[in-house]
C-alpha cells in the first residue's frame, strides 16, 4: 500500500496501519494471559512504572533500573490515563513510520520499484520487528529517528536533520556511531576534489566547511541542551542512569555477546570493569575506520556500523538486532546477490536466523532450569559472533559501493529526461 496513488489510497493505508497495530497488540495480550512465560518485555513495565512516577509528580528515576531519558516516561503517561497498552501501540506506529521513511529514502536515491517493495515489505513483515514492538520495546523509535535523520540529510534539510539526530542520541547513546559519517556526508556533494599531492591536513581542512560545522554544533546543542535541562530537573541520577551507566555496565546475566562468558567469570574480580572497557577497543576502531571508508555510501555505512556495533558490543540481547535489521534494506538497491538470486539472498537470512536461535537456545536450561550451561552458551555465542561477521562480509562482498549523492543526481537527470 506504500506504492500506489497517495490521494486515492489514504483511507486504505490508514485502515491497514490500524489493523496491524490491533492485531499485533492483541496477540501480545493473549500470550500474556495464556502462557506462563510472559510475552511483554520486562522493560515495558519499567517504562510504565517510571511514567506513573512522573504522573505522581516524582522523578522517573525513583523507579529502580529505569535507565532512559525522561522523555520516554513522559510519552507513556497515557498508559495510566488511557490504557496500559498505549505504549505498545505507539511503538508499533513507530515501526510503520520506519517503513514510510525508508520508502521515501528509496525514492530519493532512485531505487527501482521492485526493490522498494522488497525493502519495505522486509521491514514491515519481518518477525523480529513485529515481536520487538509488540513486546513493548522502544528500540524502533531510535531507528525511526536515525532513518529520519538520514532522509532529512538526503533532502539537504541539514538544520532539521541535526535536531533530529541530536534527539536520537539523547534517547539512546548508540546512534552516536553515525556522527562521523553524517558529518562527512553532509554537504559532500559540493566538495571540490583535491588537486596535487594528497595531504591529511588539507583533507581535514577541506572537510571543515560551515555546513558541516553548523550540523555538528546544532546536534551538540540539542543533545547537551536536553542533558542540561534534565540534569537541572533530576540531578546526577539522570546523568548516571541515562548515560554513564552504559560505560561501566557489567552484565553477568545471560546475553548473546561474545564477551558474556568472560565478563561472567570476572564479574566480582577487580578486573571486571577493565575487561568491559577493553571490549570497546576493537568495536570503536572498526566504527571509526568504517565511518571514514564508507561514509560516501551512507546507507550501506549506517547498516555496517550498526551490525559491527551490535556484534562487538559487550552486551547483546535480541532487541539490539532491530538496530541493524531495520537498516538492512538500505543495502538492497545495489546488492548484486539480491539481483542475481533472491532465493540465495533469503537463504542467507535464514542461516543467520538459525545461528541466532542456536545462540539463544542454551539460555533455557540456565534461566528456567538452573542448569549450568555456561560452556554451551559460550560455544554458541562464539558461533553466532562468527556468523555475524560472515553474514556482513558476504553482504559487503556483493555490494556495489558508490556515492549516494551520485545516485540522487542520476535519478534527477533521469526524471528530467522523461519530462
Amino acid at each position: 500500500f506504500f506504492f500506489s496513488s497517495r490521494r486515492r489510497h489514504t483511507r486504505q493505508r490508514s485502515v491497514s496501519w490500524a489493523r496491524r497495530c490491533v492485531q499485533e497488540t492483541v496477540v501480545g495480550l493473549f500470550m500474556d494471559r495464556v502462557f506462563r512465560i510472559k510475552y511483554t518485555d520486562y522493560d515495558y513495565k519499567v517504562f510504565s512504572d517510571a511514567s506513573l512516577c512522573v504522573l505522581n509528580g516524582e522523578s522517573p528515576y525513583d523507579r529502580i533500573t529505569y535507565r532512559y531519558t525522561p522523555l520516554l516516561a513522559y510519552m507513556l503517561v497515557p498508559n495510566y490515563l488511557l490504557v496500559y497498552e498505549f505504549g505498545k501501540v505507539l511503538f508499533v506506529v513507530f515501526d510503520i513510520l520506519c517503513a514510510i521513511i525508508l520508502d521515501k529514502i528509496f525514492i530519493k536515491v532512485n531505487t527501482e520499484h521492485t526493490t522498494r517493495c522488497w525493502g519495505v515489505a522486509f521491514l514491515l513483515f519481518n518477525p523480529m520487528g513485529m515481536v520487538i514492538s509488540t513486546r513493548g520495546s522502544v528500540d524502533t523509535l531510535i531507528v525511526l529517528l536515525s532513518l529520519l535523520s538520514l532522509y532529512l540529510i538526503l533532502e539537504e534539510r541539514y538544520n532539521l536533520a541535526a535536531i533530529v539526530f541530536g534527539l536520537a542520541v539523547h534517547f539512546k547513546i548508540y546512534p552516536l556511531i553515525y556522527a562521523l559519517p553524517f558529518f562527512l556526508f553532509v554537504g559532500s556533494k559540493d566538495d571540490n576534489p583535491s588537486k596535487g599531492k594528497f595531504s591529511i591536513t588539507s583533507w581535514i581542512v577541506g572537510k571543515l566547511t560551515w555546513v558541516r560545522i553548523k550540523f555538528a554544533l546544532l546536534s551538540l546543542f540539542v543533545f547537551f541542551g536536553l542533558m542540561a535541562l534534565f540534569y537541572f530537573l533530576y540531578g546526577y541520577k539522570f546523568l548516571f542512569e541515562s548515560y554513564l551507566y552504559h560505560f561501566v555496565r557489567k552484565d553477568h546475566r545471560h546475553n548473546i555477546s561474545f564477551y558474556f562468558y568472560v565478563v561472567h567469570l570476572f564479574y566480582d574480580s577487580q578486573y571486571g570493569g577493565l575487561i568491559g572497557l577493553i571490549a570497546f577497543i576493537p568495536q570503536w576502531i572498526l566504527i571509526f575506520s568504517i565511518g571514514f571508508v564508507l561514509y560516501a555510501d551512507i546507507g550501506v555505512c549506517m547498516f555496517t556500523l550498526s551490525m559491527i556495533f551490535v556484534t562487538f558490543n559487550k552486551v547483546c540481547t535480541a532487541q539490539y538486532f532491530v538496530w541493524f535489521i531495520f537498516l538492512y534494506p538500505l543495502v538492497f538497491p545495489k546488492n548484486a546477490l539480491l539481483k542475481k538470486s533472491k532465493v540465495m539472498f533469503l537463504l542467507l537470512l535464514v542461516l543467520w536466523g538459525t545461528c541466532e536461535v542456536a545462540a539463544l537456545f542454551p539460555a533455557k536450561d540456565l534461566e528456567f532450569s538452573g542448569i549450568n550451561s555456561f560452556m554451551n552458551i559460550f560455544r554458541n555465542n562464539t558461533i553466532f559472533f562468527i556468523a555475524n561477521i560472515a553474514f556482513l562480509s558476504i553482504v559487503l562482498l556483493y555490494q556495489d559501493i558508490s556515492p549516494t549523492w551520485a545516485e540522487i543526481k542520476l535519478g534527477i537527470e533521469s526524471k528530467q529526461k522523461k519530462d
